[in-house]
């Protein structure tokens, strides 16, 4: 089984349910022709059979079910290499609202070393925007109320940890996609970095690969 040390960074796109992370992620995982991690929370709900509006209410399962996202969410970016994930350590905030077992997962071996990996990763954290708030399949309903919630979870989880990560909070989509592809370039990050027009850009930032979020940032603009 791999290590959490890799030699490329991993790309991850956190925030709270509903504000279009998957769409994102699944867009640069095809750009960059990585592996893409989809939600590790689906496959685990799949598995045990319960709706998760139902399961809430019953917190011993809760506890058990968002314990287990954990620790598969750790389990399958070990078993990878260079990904793009949808998600990351999100569940904890929903953990945090909707359990009592958060500190029994904080005192978990692989959570400070989780954690540890994350500083030399590029962390995109999508925000909330009314025109890309939808239905994401697995929770009943959007609550803004909710997604506001778990928004500022994840970022206490982010600060708390004192993670770097790009702030991704515009309407549109294609604005989205334009701040990650323009942090990517920056970072040197290998991949197909294809135009609207849907050519390939051969060329690749000379930067080395190993670039996290805070080295990507800290680049300065391309200026003509």
């Amino acid at each position: 089984m791999a290590s959490f040390a890799k030699t490329t960074p991993n790309i991850y796109f956190v925030g709270s349910h509903s504000v279009g992370k998957t769409t994102l992620a699944r867009w640069c995982a095809e750009l960059l022709e990585r592996p893409f991690i989809t939600e590790v929370a689906r496959q685990v709900l799949a598995e045990v059979e319960i709706p998760l509006d139902r399961m809430r209410v019953e917190l011993d399962r809760i506890a058990d079910f968002q314990t287990q996202v954990f620790l598969r969410q750790i389990q399958t970016e070990k078993s990878s290499a260079a990904f793009v994930a949808d998600r990351g350590f999100c569940n904890l905030a929903y953990a945090a609202h909707h359990t009592l077992v958060i500190r029994k997962i904080e005192a978990l071996p692989a959570y400070r070393e989780y954690f540890e990996s994350l500083r030399h990763q590029i962390i995109f954290f999508v925000r909330p925007s009314q025109s890309t708030l939808r239905d994401d399949g697995v929770r009943a309903g959007v609550s803004l109320q909710e997604v506001i919630q778990i928004d500022a979870m994840v970022k206490f989880i982010l600060e708390l940890h004192d993670l770097d990560y790009v702030h991704i909070g515009q309407e549109s989509m294609q604005e989205r996609a334009r701040s990650v592809q323009s942090v990517l370039r920056y970072a040197g990050v290998p991949g197909r970095q294809s135009s609207d027009s849907g050519r390939p850009d051969n060329g690749t930032a000379s930067v080395a690969p190993r670039a996290t979020t805070q080295e990507a940032l800290e680049k300065p603009p391309v200026r003509s």
